[in-house]
């Protein structure tokens, strides 16, 4: 990869317009986990405040693409303000056996965002057994939900099973993927930036 082509890469932006009255869900966030492509919509039910833009709920709906494991939202943190003028969400997936279109979930906002503000998707990932952190519980029962094998939090060969070791959590830490999140092996998308635009 050419530095061109890296910098060009580094200067890619999603953005979300919002409306008052605006019933449209706008791609906020995509991601590949158990080899699934999915990805996260949001619709913001946002007012005029003078030059701003007062974001009142924000309703999710997450679409399941490509794989043989569908992933579900398990859980939206209330949005944040931060310092840097990121409107923060944090969304908590999981692997989910319903359908592929997950059901709405909604959250409140009660934020005003202007001119230079941003909205950062933070994505979590739950494991798909609620037994992960039962350290009592036998291995397999950990490793498998439904019969499926959690290849997010285990590794696999034949008969062996282990959790992945920590390092690979650490591929998965801010700050290593913030040095370069386009070219680092096994990062995942962990973020979703969009501008916002009113």
């Amino acid at each position: 990869m050419t530095d061109n082509q890296l910098n060009a890469l580094e200067k890619l932006s999603n953005t979300v317009h919002l409306y008052e009255g605006d019933d449209m869900f706008q791609f906020v966030y995509g991601t590949q986990l158990y080899d699934s492509m999915f990805s996260l919509y949001a619709n913001f039910n946002a007012r005029a405040n003078g030059d701003l833009m007062e974001v009142e709920e924000i309703t999710f709906i997450g679409v399941n693409y490509k794989g043989n494991i569908n992933l579900g939202i398990k859980d939206i943190s209330a949005p944040v303000l931060a310092g840097d003028g990121a409107l923060e969400i944090t969304v908590t997936l999981q692997a989910d056996d319903s359908t592929a279109i997950t059901p709405l979930k909604t959250v409140s906002a009660g934020q005003e965002v202007g001119a230079g503000n941003y909205l950062k998707i933070i994505r979590e990932l739950a494991p798909m057994s609620d037994d992960y952190y039962d350290a009592q519980k036998p291995i397999l029962d950990r490793a498998f939900t439904n019969g499926k094998f959690d290849s997010e939090y285990f590794v696999r060969d034949g008969l062996f099973i282990k959790e992945r070791p920590k390092d690979w959590q650490m591929l998965r830490s801010e700050d290593l993927i913030l040095q370069n999140p386009l070219v680092m092996p096994g990062s995942d998308c962990k973020f979703g930036i969009s501008e916002l635009r009113i």
